[in-house]
Protein backbone atom coordinates (compact mmCIF):
# COMPACT_ATOMS: atom_id res chain seq x y z
CA UNK A 1 0.00 0.00 0.00
CA UNK A 2 1.45 3.10 -1.05
CA UNK A 3 0.82 6.46 1.07
CA UNK A 4 2.09 9.80 1.30
CA UNK A 5 5.74 10.61 0.39
CA UNK A 6 7.61 11.32 3.50
CA UNK A 7 7.69 15.31 3.55
CA UNK A 8 7.53 17.99 6.27
CA UNK A 9 6.34 21.20 4.56
CA UNK A 10 6.63 23.45 8.32
CA UNK A 11 10.39 22.35 8.30
CA UNK A 12 10.69 23.35 4.64
CA UNK A 13 9.36 26.66 5.46
CA UNK A 14 11.43 27.07 8.76
CA UNK A 15 14.29 26.83 6.87
CA UNK A 16 13.61 29.20 3.84
CA UNK A 17 12.68 31.44 6.68
CA UNK A 18 16.24 31.36 8.22
CA UNK A 19 17.73 31.47 4.17
CA UNK A 20 15.84 34.99 3.02
CA UNK A 21 17.00 36.57 7.03
CA UNK A 22 20.04 35.33 7.73
CA UNK A 23 23.35 34.70 6.45
CA UNK A 24 24.51 31.94 8.38
CA UNK A 25 21.61 30.05 8.22
CA UNK A 26 21.29 30.40 4.30
CA UNK A 27 25.09 28.99 3.82
CA UNK A 28 24.24 25.55 6.15
CA UNK A 29 21.08 25.15 4.49
CA UNK A 30 23.21 25.76 0.84
CA UNK A 31 25.95 23.19 2.19
CA UNK A 32 23.23 20.11 2.73
CA UNK A 33 20.55 20.95 0.93
CA UNK A 34 19.81 20.45 -3.12
CA UNK A 35 16.47 22.76 -4.28
CA UNK A 36 15.24 19.00 -5.46
CA UNK A 37 15.37 18.11 -1.70
CA UNK A 38 12.20 20.43 -1.24
CA UNK A 39 8.71 18.40 -1.72
CA UNK A 40 7.07 21.37 -2.99
CA UNK A 41 7.41 23.19 -6.15
CA UNK A 42 7.09 26.74 -5.00
CA UNK A 43 9.47 25.74 -2.24
CA UNK A 44 11.98 24.23 -4.66
CA UNK A 45 11.43 27.85 -6.59
CA UNK A 46 12.68 30.03 -3.55
CA UNK A 47 15.36 28.01 -2.64
CA UNK A 48 16.40 27.62 -6.44
CA UNK A 49 16.28 31.43 -6.33
CA UNK A 50 18.57 31.47 -2.93
CA UNK A 51 21.45 29.54 -4.59
CA UNK A 52 21.62 31.81 -7.60
CA UNK A 53 21.47 35.11 -5.62
CA UNK A 54 24.46 33.56 -3.50
CA UNK A 55 26.43 32.16 -6.13
CA UNK A 56 26.40 35.88 -8.00
CA UNK A 57 27.07 37.28 -4.69
CA UNK A 58 24.04 39.65 -4.22
CA UNK A 59 21.83 39.85 -1.53
CA UNK A 60 19.48 37.68 -0.66
CA UNK A 61 15.89 38.73 0.98
CA UNK A 62 12.14 38.75 0.09
CA UNK A 63 12.71 41.12 -2.86
CA UNK A 64 16.01 40.06 -4.78
CA UNK A 65 14.47 36.26 -4.49
CA UNK A 66 10.84 37.41 -5.99
CA UNK A 67 12.85 40.04 -8.66
CA UNK A 68 14.75 36.75 -9.62
CA UNK A 69 12.09 33.99 -9.68
CA UNK A 70 10.09 36.75 -12.18
CA UNK A 71 13.06 37.04 -14.14
CA UNK A 72 14.82 33.56 -14.46
CA UNK A 73 12.25 31.43 -13.14
CA UNK A 74 8.43 29.90 -14.03
CA UNK A 75 6.36 32.11 -11.66
CA UNK A 76 3.05 29.88 -12.49
CA UNK A 77 3.78 27.36 -9.46
CA UNK A 78 4.70 29.79 -7.69
CA UNK A 79 3.03 31.52 -4.78
CA UNK A 80 4.86 35.29 -5.42
CA UNK A 81 5.10 37.77 -2.67
CA UNK A 82 2.11 36.03 -0.79
CA UNK A 83 4.06 33.12 -0.49
CA UNK A 84 7.37 34.99 0.71
CA UNK A 85 5.77 37.21 3.45
CA UNK A 86 4.09 33.86 5.03
CA UNK A 87 7.58 32.37 4.89
CA UNK A 88 9.54 34.99 6.69
CA UNK A 89 6.96 34.84 9.44
CA UNK A 90 7.65 31.70 10.26
CA UNK A 91 9.44 30.25 13.45
CA UNK A 92 13.55 30.52 12.30
CA UNK A 93 14.98 26.64 13.07
CA UNK A 94 16.50 26.51 16.54
CA UNK A 95 19.30 24.21 14.57
CA UNK A 96 19.50 24.96 11.19
CA UNK A 97 21.41 21.90 10.50
CA UNK A 98 18.84 18.95 12.22
CA UNK A 99 15.82 20.88 10.29
CA UNK A 100 17.93 20.41 6.94
CA UNK A 101 19.33 16.80 7.72
CA UNK A 102 15.35 16.26 8.48
CA UNK A 103 14.54 17.82 5.07
CA UNK A 104 17.52 15.80 3.06
CA UNK A 105 16.38 12.41 4.54
CA UNK A 106 13.06 12.73 3.57
CA UNK A 107 13.87 13.29 -0.23
CA UNK A 108 16.21 10.75 0.50
CA UNK A 109 13.14 8.08 1.67
CA UNK A 110 11.25 9.43 -1.54
CA UNK A 111 13.69 8.47 -3.62
CA UNK A 112 14.56 5.19 -2.28
CA UNK A 113 10.96 5.05 -2.54
CA UNK A 114 10.91 5.22 -6.45
CA UNK A 115 14.25 3.05 -6.96
CA UNK A 116 12.14 0.21 -4.56
CA UNK A 117 9.75 0.27 -7.21
CA UNK A 118 11.64 0.16 -10.08
CA UNK A 119 13.28 -2.43 -8.79
CA UNK A 120 10.38 -4.70 -8.02
CA UNK A 121 8.91 -3.76 -11.59
CA UNK A 122 12.23 -5.23 -13.48
CA UNK A 123 12.00 -8.28 -10.80
CA UNK A 124 7.55 -8.77 -12.38
CA UNK A 125 9.30 -8.68 -15.55
CA UNK A 126 9.45 -12.13 -17.54
CA UNK A 127 12.78 -13.66 -18.31
CA UNK A 128 14.25 -10.91 -16.04
CA UNK A 129 18.37 -11.21 -15.89
CA UNK A 130 18.19 -11.08 -12.17
CA UNK A 131 21.73 -11.02 -11.39
CA UNK A 132 21.91 -7.72 -13.64
CA UNK A 133 18.93 -6.14 -11.96
CA UNK A 134 20.70 -7.15 -8.60
CA UNK A 135 23.07 -5.45 -9.92
CA UNK A 136 21.53 -2.22 -11.06
CA UNK A 137 19.28 -2.22 -7.51
CA UNK A 138 22.71 -2.08 -5.36
CA UNK A 139 24.35 0.51 -7.63
CA UNK A 140 21.28 2.69 -7.36
CA UNK A 141 19.96 2.47 -3.76
CA UNK A 142 24.04 2.70 -2.71
CA UNK A 143 23.29 5.90 -4.60
CA UNK A 144 20.87 7.33 -2.45
CA UNK A 145 22.48 9.98 -0.51
CA UNK A 146 21.01 10.59 3.15
CA UNK A 147 23.68 12.90 4.00
CA UNK A 148 24.64 15.04 1.42
CA UNK A 149 23.34 16.81 -1.66
CA UNK A 150 22.37 15.26 -5.82
CA UNK A 151 24.89 15.43 -7.87
CA UNK A 152 22.93 17.26 -10.55
CA UNK A 153 24.63 20.80 -11.52
CA UNK A 154 23.68 23.41 -13.70
CA UNK A 155 25.84 24.72 -16.63
CA UNK A 156 25.94 28.33 -14.63
CA UNK A 157 26.88 26.57 -11.22
CA UNK A 158 29.53 24.58 -13.17
CA UNK A 159 30.60 27.48 -15.32
CA UNK A 160 31.59 29.38 -11.86
CA UNK A 161 33.31 25.86 -10.47
CA UNK A 162 35.20 25.80 -13.24
CA UNK A 163 36.21 29.40 -13.28
CA UNK A 164 37.30 28.96 -9.51
CA UNK A 165 39.24 25.78 -10.86
CA UNK A 166 41.09 27.79 -13.54
CA UNK A 167 41.89 30.69 -10.89
CA UNK A 168 43.23 27.82 -8.67
CA UNK A 169 45.94 26.57 -11.16
CA UNK A 170 46.34 30.32 -11.70
CA UNK A 171 47.66 31.00 -7.98
CA UNK A 172 49.35 27.54 -7.97
CA UNK A 173 46.39 26.33 -5.32
CA UNK A 174 44.80 23.97 -7.12
CA UNK A 175 44.89 20.37 -5.72
CA UNK A 176 46.59 18.22 -7.97
CA UNK A 177 46.02 14.80 -8.88
CA UNK A 178 47.16 11.27 -7.10
CA UNK A 179 50.96 11.28 -7.41
CA UNK A 180 52.32 7.96 -8.87
CA UNK A 181 56.04 8.68 -7.81
CA UNK A 182 57.03 8.09 -11.47
CA UNK A 183 58.08 11.69 -12.72
CA UNK A 184 57.04 11.23 -16.62
CA UNK A 185 53.70 9.73 -15.55
CA UNK A 186 53.13 12.22 -13.36
CA UNK A 187 54.09 14.58 -15.63
CA UNK A 188 51.70 13.50 -19.01
CA UNK A 189 48.92 13.30 -16.60
CA UNK A 190 48.92 16.46 -15.54
CA UNK A 191 50.21 16.41 -12.13
CA UNK A 192 48.96 12.60 -11.32
CA UNK A 193 45.69 10.59 -11.84
CA UNK A 194 42.78 11.64 -10.62
CA UNK A 195 38.78 12.01 -11.68
CA UNK A 196 37.09 9.26 -13.44
CA UNK A 197 39.76 7.48 -15.60
CA UNK A 198 40.04 3.77 -16.77
CA UNK A 199 43.59 3.13 -16.99
CA UNK A 200 45.02 0.30 -18.49
CA UNK A 201 48.57 -1.60 -17.84
CA UNK A 202 49.21 -4.47 -20.24
CA UNK A 203 52.47 -6.19 -21.27
CA UNK A 204 53.28 -9.97 -21.68
CA UNK A 205 53.97 -12.34 -19.08
CA UNK A 206 57.20 -11.99 -16.81
CA UNK A 207 57.38 -7.97 -18.11
CA UNK A 208 56.15 -6.96 -14.21
CA UNK A 209 52.55 -6.00 -14.88
CA UNK A 210 52.15 -6.73 -10.75
CA UNK A 211 55.32 -5.49 -9.92
CA UNK A 212 54.54 -2.25 -11.60
CA UNK A 213 50.85 -1.92 -10.03
CA UNK A 214 52.47 -2.76 -6.33
CA UNK A 215 54.96 0.09 -7.39
CA UNK A 216 52.27 2.28 -7.89
CA UNK A 217 50.32 1.59 -4.89
CA UNK A 218 53.04 1.59 -2.94
CA UNK A 219 54.02 4.76 -3.69
CA UNK A 220 50.41 6.36 -3.68
CA UNK A 221 49.70 4.43 -0.85
CA UNK A 222 53.02 6.07 1.21
CA UNK A 223 52.06 9.95 0.41
CA UNK A 224 48.82 9.36 2.37
CA UNK A 225 46.07 7.89 -0.09
CA UNK A 226 43.88 4.90 0.02
CA UNK A 227 44.37 2.38 -2.65
CA UNK A 228 42.09 -0.56 -2.92
CA UNK A 229 43.67 -3.85 -4.88
CA UNK A 230 41.59 -6.87 -6.40
CA UNK A 231 44.42 -9.35 -6.41
CA UNK A 232 42.54 -12.51 -8.43
CA UNK A 233 45.37 -14.13 -9.39
CA UNK A 234 47.85 -14.61 -6.83
CA UNK A 235 47.94 -14.82 -2.98
CA UNK A 236 47.68 -11.42 -1.15
CA UNK A 237 50.93 -13.10 0.71
CA UNK A 238 53.05 -13.03 -2.20
CA UNK A 239 51.96 -9.22 -2.89
CA UNK A 240 52.82 -8.29 0.74
CA UNK A 241 56.14 -10.26 0.30
CA UNK A 242 56.66 -8.74 -2.62
CA UNK A 243 56.12 -5.16 -0.95
CA UNK A 244 58.32 -5.92 1.50
CA UNK A 245 61.53 -6.62 -0.52
CA UNK A 246 60.54 -3.57 -1.88
CA UNK A 247 61.14 -1.37 1.24
CA UNK A 248 63.88 -3.77 2.88
CA UNK A 249 66.06 -4.78 -0.54
CA UNK A 250 66.04 -8.08 0.38
CA UNK A 251 65.37 -10.59 -2.03
CA UNK A 252 61.89 -12.31 -1.91
CA UNK A 253 63.41 -15.40 -1.54
CA UNK A 254 64.84 -14.43 1.70
CA UNK A 255 61.10 -14.92 3.12
CA UNK A 256 60.70 -18.42 1.79
CA UNK A 257 63.68 -20.17 0.96
CA UNK A 258 65.81 -21.71 3.59
CA UNK A 259 65.81 -20.49 6.89
CA UNK A 260 65.03 -16.85 5.86
CA UNK A 261 66.13 -14.43 8.25
CA UNK A 262 68.65 -15.17 10.68
CA UNK A 263 70.94 -11.89 10.70
CA UNK A 264 69.28 -9.76 13.71
CA UNK A 265 70.58 -6.67 11.83
CA UNK A 266 68.42 -7.83 8.78
CA UNK A 267 65.47 -8.54 11.40
CA UNK A 268 66.13 -5.17 12.26
CA UNK A 269 65.71 -3.84 8.89
CA UNK A 270 62.59 -6.01 8.55
CA UNK A 271 60.25 -4.81 11.72
CA UNK A 272 61.42 -1.13 10.42
CA UNK A 273 59.83 -1.54 7.25
CA UNK A 274 57.34 -4.08 8.92
CA UNK A 275 56.45 -0.61 10.88
CA UNK A 276 55.97 1.29 7.83
CA UNK A 277 54.16 -0.90 6.01
CA UNK A 278 51.38 -1.20 8.47
CA UNK A 279 50.69 2.44 8.46
CA UNK A 280 49.59 1.88 4.58
CA UNK A 281 45.89 2.31 3.56
CA UNK A 282 46.04 -0.74 1.40
CA UNK A 283 42.75 -2.71 1.17
CA UNK A 284 43.58 -6.26 -0.47
CA UNK A 285 40.90 -8.91 -1.49
CA UNK A 286 42.83 -11.65 -3.08
CA UNK A 287 39.40 -13.43 -3.86
CA UNK A 288 39.90 -16.01 -7.05
CA UNK A 289 37.62 -16.07 -9.90
CA UNK A 290 35.72 -12.93 -9.00
CA UNK A 291 32.73 -12.23 -11.70
CA UNK A 292 32.21 -8.82 -12.92
CA UNK A 293 29.23 -8.41 -10.86
CA UNK A 294 30.45 -9.69 -7.77
CA UNK A 295 34.09 -7.04 -9.01
CA UNK A 296 31.64 -3.72 -8.61
CA UNK A 297 30.10 -4.78 -6.03
CA UNK A 298 33.21 -4.90 -3.59
CA UNK A 299 34.73 -2.41 -5.26
CA UNK A 300 31.62 -0.23 -4.36
CA UNK A 301 32.79 -1.25 -0.84
CA UNK A 302 35.70 -0.17 -0.96
CA UNK A 303 34.75 3.85 -2.13
CA UNK A 304 32.14 3.48 1.32
CA UNK A 305 35.49 3.49 3.00
CA UNK A 306 37.09 5.92 1.30
CA UNK A 307 39.34 4.49 -1.37
CA UNK A 308 40.77 6.50 -3.73
CA UNK A 309 41.78 4.51 -6.51
CA UNK A 310 41.44 0.95 -7.21
CA UNK A 311 43.67 -1.56 -9.07
CA UNK A 312 42.08 -5.41 -10.71
CA UNK A 313 45.42 -7.78 -11.90
CA UNK A 314 43.81 -9.12 -14.01
CA UNK A 315 41.36 -9.39 -16.82
CA UNK A 316 41.88 -12.81 -18.21
CA UNK A 317 41.10 -14.00 -14.67
CA UNK A 318 37.18 -11.87 -14.01
CA UNK A 319 34.56 -14.05 -15.10
CA UNK A 320 31.07 -13.30 -16.13
CA UNK A 321 30.39 -10.88 -18.77
CA UNK A 322 27.46 -11.14 -21.35
CA UNK A 323 28.36 -12.91 -24.71
CA UNK A 324 28.76 -16.16 -26.43
CA UNK A 325 32.59 -15.81 -27.50
CA UNK A 326 35.52 -15.23 -24.64
CA UNK A 327 35.82 -12.24 -26.98
CA UNK A 328 32.37 -10.72 -26.33
CA UNK A 329 32.54 -12.20 -22.81
CA UNK A 330 35.78 -9.87 -22.13
CA UNK A 331 34.14 -6.83 -24.14
CA UNK A 332 31.37 -6.64 -22.03
CA UNK A 333 33.58 -6.76 -18.98
CA UNK A 334 35.86 -4.10 -19.99
CA UNK A 335 32.30 -2.10 -21.15
CA UNK A 336 31.25 -2.21 -17.22
CA UNK A 337 34.88 -1.51 -15.52
CA UNK A 338 34.86 1.30 -17.87
CA UNK A 339 31.02 2.55 -16.44
CA UNK A 340 32.34 2.00 -12.83
CA UNK A 341 35.10 4.41 -12.71
CA UNK A 342 32.67 6.75 -14.03
CA UNK A 343 30.29 5.41 -11.00
CA UNK A 344 32.87 5.28 -8.16
CA UNK A 345 34.44 8.93 -9.89
CA UNK A 346 37.76 7.42 -9.02
CA UNK A 347 40.58 5.83 -11.75
CA UNK A 348 40.28 2.03 -11.86
CA UNK A 349 43.46 0.54 -12.91
CA UNK A 350 43.24 -2.86 -15.06
CA UNK A 351 46.37 -5.00 -15.73
CA UNK A 352 45.75 -7.02 -18.91
CA UNK A 353 48.12 -9.20 -21.31
CA UNK A 354 48.88 -8.34 -24.91
CA UNK A 355 48.47 -10.50 -28.20
CA UNK A 356 50.98 -12.98 -27.83
CA UNK A 357 51.39 -12.69 -31.33
CA UNK A 358 54.08 -9.74 -31.20
CA UNK A 359 56.32 -12.71 -29.85
CA UNK A 360 56.72 -13.62 -34.18
CA UNK A 361 57.75 -10.40 -33.99
CA UNK A 362 61.55 -8.83 -34.94
CA UNK A 363 60.56 -6.07 -32.52
CA UNK A 364 58.71 -7.26 -29.27
CA UNK A 365 57.69 -3.68 -27.81
CA UNK A 366 54.12 -3.90 -27.44
CA UNK A 367 51.56 -1.08 -29.77
CA UNK A 368 48.10 -0.86 -29.38
CA UNK A 369 47.12 -3.13 -32.22
CA UNK A 370 47.99 -5.76 -30.04
CA UNK A 371 45.31 -4.89 -27.35
CA UNK A 372 42.71 -5.82 -30.24
CA UNK A 373 42.22 -9.12 -29.71
CA UNK A 374 41.39 -8.50 -25.70
CA UNK A 375 38.06 -7.01 -25.18
CA UNK A 376 37.55 -2.95 -25.84
CA UNK A 377 40.62 -1.73 -24.09
CA UNK A 378 41.32 0.75 -26.54
CA UNK A 379 38.41 2.23 -27.05
CA UNK A 380 37.47 2.12 -23.56
CA UNK A 381 40.31 3.20 -21.55
CA UNK A 382 41.58 6.85 -20.86
CA UNK A 383 45.29 6.04 -20.65
CA UNK A 384 46.82 3.16 -21.39
CA UNK A 385 50.58 2.06 -20.07
CA UNK A 386 52.47 -0.62 -22.22
CA UNK A 387 55.38 -2.41 -20.56
CA UNK A 388 58.31 -4.25 -22.24
CA UNK A 389 61.87 -5.58 -21.22
CA UNK A 390 64.08 -5.86 -23.96
CA UNK A 391 66.24 -8.51 -22.04
CA UNK A 392 63.41 -10.76 -21.41
CA UNK A 393 63.77 -11.51 -25.42
CA UNK A 394 67.33 -11.11 -26.19
CA UNK A 395 69.44 -11.77 -23.03
CA UNK A 396 72.80 -11.87 -25.02
CA UNK A 397 72.75 -8.09 -26.19
CA UNK A 398 69.99 -6.27 -23.65
CA UNK A 399 70.77 -4.36 -20.34
CA UNK A 400 68.69 -6.98 -17.84
CA UNK A 401 67.88 -3.68 -16.08
CA UNK A 402 66.21 -1.41 -18.70
CA UNK A 403 62.18 -1.07 -19.60
CA UNK A 404 60.36 0.98 -20.98
CA UNK A 405 56.74 2.12 -19.63
CA UNK A 406 54.88 3.86 -22.66
CA UNK A 407 52.10 5.79 -22.26
CA UNK A 408 50.64 4.77 -25.35
CA UNK A 409 47.04 6.19 -25.28
CA UNK A 410 46.26 9.57 -22.77
CA UNK A 411 43.18 10.91 -23.42
CA UNK A 412 43.34 14.56 -22.63
CA UNK A 413 46.97 14.48 -22.78
CA UNK A 414 50.21 13.39 -24.52
CA UNK A 415 51.84 10.37 -25.10
CA UNK A 416 55.16 9.59 -24.01
CA UNK A 417 57.99 6.70 -23.87
CA UNK A 418 58.76 6.25 -20.22
CA UNK A 419 62.75 4.67 -19.11
CA UNK A 420 63.05 3.08 -16.20
CA UNK A 421 65.13 0.75 -14.67
CA UNK A 422 64.23 -2.89 -13.39
CA UNK A 423 65.37 -4.36 -9.84
CA UNK A 424 64.72 -7.80 -9.97
CA UNK A 425 65.82 -8.20 -6.51
CA UNK A 426 63.21 -5.80 -5.21
CA UNK A 427 61.16 -6.88 -7.95
CA UNK A 428 60.10 -3.21 -8.97
CA UNK A 429 60.85 -0.54 -11.14
CA UNK A 430 62.60 2.53 -10.78
CA UNK A 431 62.86 6.65 -12.90
CA UNK A 432 66.36 6.37 -13.91
CA UNK A 433 66.83 9.75 -13.16
CA UNK A 434 64.96 8.89 -9.78
CA UNK A 435 65.98 5.56 -7.60
CA UNK A 436 65.48 5.02 -4.31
Amino acid sequence: MIGILPHNLDYEKSILAGCLLYLDEKDTALEILGHEDFYRSAHQIIFRAVKYLTRKKEPVDIITVKDCIATNDNSENFGGAFLLAEIINEPIPSNTEHYCLKVKAMSSARKLIETCNDISKACFEPGGDYEAILDKAQADILSVDFGGKDNFITMEDLSIESMERYEAVKNGTFEMGIRTGFHDLDAVTGGGLKGSKFIIIAARPRIGKTAFMLCLARNIARRGHRVGIFEIEMDKEELDDRLMAMETGFNTLKFTAGRGIKEQADWDILNNAAGKKAKWQIWIDDTGGLSIQELKRRSRKLKKLGVEIIFIDQLSKITGGHGRSEYEKKTDIVNQLAELKKELRMPVVLLAQVNRKLEDRSNKAPTLGDLKATGSLEEDSDIILLGHRPYEYDKEKEDPHLAYWEVAKNRGGPEWMSKMRWDPKKTMFQDLAREG
